[in-house]
C-alpha cells in the first residue's frame, strides 16, 4: 500500500506541475491572442455586405469584375470549341474535293432536287458534262482543275437545247449516245491527266 511520505510526494509534485504548467500557457501575448480570435472571426463571417451604401462597394465591385474578367477568346479558340451542327440542308463550296485538291463546282439545282421521275434528265445532263469536259482536256492537252471540272452552266444550256420538247424515251435514247461518246474519250483524257498531274 501506498504510505503517507509517498502520497504527500506525489501531491506536491503534481501542484508544482499544474503551477509551472499554468506560468507557460497562461503568458502568452495578449495582442497575439486578440487577433488569431479576430482572424478566425472574420474568417467564419457569413454575413452580407450593406448594400445601401452603394458608392464605395459599386466601385469595389467593378474593380473585383475587372480583376475576374477572363482573358478575350481568339477565333480558332471559339471555333475548336463550337459544337453547333452545321447546316446540312445546304451544300458547301468544297463538299466534292478531289485527291488533287481540285474543288468540284456544285450542280445545277435542279438536278439536286429532282423527282426520281427525272433521272433520265439527270443522266443526260451527266453525260454532256463528262462529254464536254474530256473534250477539253483532249483539246488543250492539259488538266487544271478548271478544266477538269469546269462550271455546269454550258453542260446545263447544252441540255436545255438538246431536251427541249423531247419525251422520256428520246431523252435516254440521246443520253445512251452520248454517254458512248464520253465513254470513248475518257481514258485519254485520264492518260493526259495523269501525265500532266505527274502521277
Amino acid at each position: 500500500m501506498l504510505d503517507r511520505k509517498t502520497l504527500v510526494i506525489g501531491a506536491a509534485s503534481l501542484a508544482i506541475g499544474v503551477a509551472i504548467s499554468g506560468v507557460f500557457l497562461g503568458n502568452e501575448p495578449e495582442d497575439e491572442t486578440a487577433s488569431a480570435i479576430q482572424a478566425e472571426r472574420d474568417f467564419m463571417d457569413f454575413t452580407m455586405p450593406d448594400l445601401s451604401q452603394a458608392d464605395e462597394p459599386r466601385a469595389n465591385a467593378e474593380t473585383v469584375t475587372e480583376r475576374n474578367a477572363e482573358p478575350p477568346v481568339s477565333k480558332a479558340e471559339r471555333d475548336f470549341m463550337d459544337f453547333t451542327m452545321p447546316d446540312l440542308s445546304k451544300p458547301t463550296e468544297d463538299e466534292n474535293p478531289t485527291l488533287d485538291g481540285c474543288i468540284k463546282p456544285p450542280r445545277p439545282q435542279w438536278v439536286i432536287d429532282r423527282t426520281p421521275q427525272e433521272a433520265v434528265n439527270a443522266k443526260l445532263l451527266r453525260s454532256i458534262y463528262d462529254r464536254n469536259r474530256h473534250q477539253s482536256i483532249i483539246d488543250t492537252k492539259s488538266c487544271p482543275c478548271e478544266i477538269e471540272y469546269p462550271s455546269w452552266d454550258d453542260s446545263d444550256a447544252q441540255y436545255r437545247e438538246i431536251a427541249e420538247e423531247k419525251d422520256r424515251g428520246e431523252i435516254q435514247e440521246i443520253g445512251g449516245d452520248i454517254a458512248r461518246e464520253a465513254a470513248q474519250i475518257q481514258r485519254l483524257s485520264r492518260d493526259i491527266c495523269r501525265e500532266w498531274q505527274g502521277r
